[in-house]
């Protein structure tokens, strides 16, 4: 089970209704959520199976039983009678009382998975909701394992704090919070560890706060793929910088490693075909912009995302260039929405349902175990995944002219 707190303010929600909302994502959004409901909703529906049924079943009372399932200290229950009891619980199905359970240790069985408005302030954030909805996806399996509910809450355009203190503190109604980017986001932290509830993330400035989180680890995959497109015989290559508020600092990483392993591997990155966009639908003018009039092309072109790679994929071709012919692309998160490419994208790939298990780890260590103050970070690897955006290195039109 899962809930949905959004602001109170249609301005500060960028639909003018939830139903809206859930029209806008369908795949992004729908299919994770409902393999989300149907893995919570699974364990809902099993028959309740009481103490007394038990013992019935068992032939022993209930206080005896009672001693079994709860482990109780001291107990003089003999180890047959333990294991007759459990063997007619696990037959029975018997699950313990979620909620009296949390109740006795002081505990609400209940977090919170919070995403910024920037997620659907435009349309390039509408384009990678998928990709935030995999973590949330992964986070919610890896708390439901634990018999954490979920609540998902959008933070407002203005007075994100305000809204959270009176969304989460205002009656404790949470035992963690998992926050997925954003900087006021972040900035409650302290005022949610003071009320003791523990906070992990999922956004590059969590140390800045004293806020454990789960981070991308690029540099494998990035340099997989430039060993591949050395072997393939590319020389040349060019590439791009995306500036965004909430990911820049990982984008621009991305790029970074990416000149970095060319120059180990000895391709020659291109100066004039170094480039930056504002947003992934940016991308396609830049790319338009780069090549038009170039003499001197490279082979390769590297995007930091699948969405920008798709859109400098169609600039390319509608300059009548050939993929991967004459020049070949590679993107990067491996996205589900890859599967409109005009060619099959090759790209970095990076299990975002991992990164919100590790996340939910991260969080539930803490609620076990508050007296853990360390701040931790876990980088999740990633893998070159070619498809057929890739191939030998054949620059066709530099060739004819140099025959010129």
């Amino acid at each position: 089970m899962f809930f949905f707190v959004l602001p109170a303010k249609k301005s500060s929600f960028p639909f003018d209704s939830p139903i809206d909302f859930f029209q806008e994502l369908k795949y992004n959004l729908i299919k994770p959520l409902t393999q989300v409901l149907t893995f919570m909703e699974s364990s809902e529906k099993r028959k309740t199976v009481s103490l007394t049924d038990i013992a019935r079943q068992s032939g022993f009372s209930v206080a005896t039983v009672s001693k079994v399932l709860n482990n109780a200290r001291g107990s003089n229950v003999s180890s047959e009678k333990r294991d007759h009891i459990l063997k007619i619980a696990s037959e029975l199905n018997y699950r313990p009382n979620r909620t009296a359970k949390f109740l006795e240790c002081g505990k609400t069985g209940q977090t919170a998975f919070i995403i910024p408005h920037e997620f659907f302030s435009n349309y390039a954030w509408r384009a990678s909701a998928s990709l935030t909805m995999q973590v949330y996806d992964g986070a919610v399996q890896e708390l439901a394992r634990n018999r954490y509910m979920t609540n998902l809450i959008f933070s407002p355009e203005d007075n994100v704090c305000d809204f959270l203190r009176r969304a989460l503190l205002a009656e404790r109604t949470v035992d963690g919070v998992l926050i997925d980017a954003g900087e006021e986001e972040l900035s409650m932290a302290k005022e949610f560890e003071a009320m003791g509830i523990p906070v992990a993330s999922f956004d590059w400035r969590s140390p800045r706060h004293h806020v454990s989180h789960v981070q991308e680890a690029p540099e494998e995959g990035i340099r997989e793929a430039v060993e591949q497109l050395k072997h393939l015989g590319h020389r040349s290559a060019g590439c791009f910088y995306y500036y965004d508020d909430l990911r820049a600092h990982h984008t621009t990483l991305r790029t970074d490693i990416f000149i970095q392993s060319c120059r180990d591997a000895g391709i020659h990155v291109l100066s004039g075909f170094v480039s930056s966009y504002r947003d992934e639908t940016d991308s396609y003018i830049q790319t338009l912009n780069l090549f038009s009039g170039k003499t001197e092309m490279p082979t390769i072109l590297f995007y930091p995302s699948d969405h920008s790679a798709m859109m400098g994929m169609r600039a390319l071709l509608n300059l009548g260039f050939s993929i991967p012919e004459e020049i070949s692309i590679v993107g990067y998160d491996d996205a589900p929405y890859n599967i409109n490419a005009p060619v099959p994208l090759a790209t970095i790939r990076i299990s975002r349902e991992q990164m919100g298990r590790e996340g939910a780890k991260l969080l539930m260590e803490r609620i076990l175990e508050p007296e853990i103050q360390n701040v931790r970070t876990v980088r999740i690897h990633t893998e070159f995944i070619p498809r057929t955006s890739v191939g030998p290195s054949g620059n066709k039109k530099k060739q004819q002219g140099d025959k010129q």
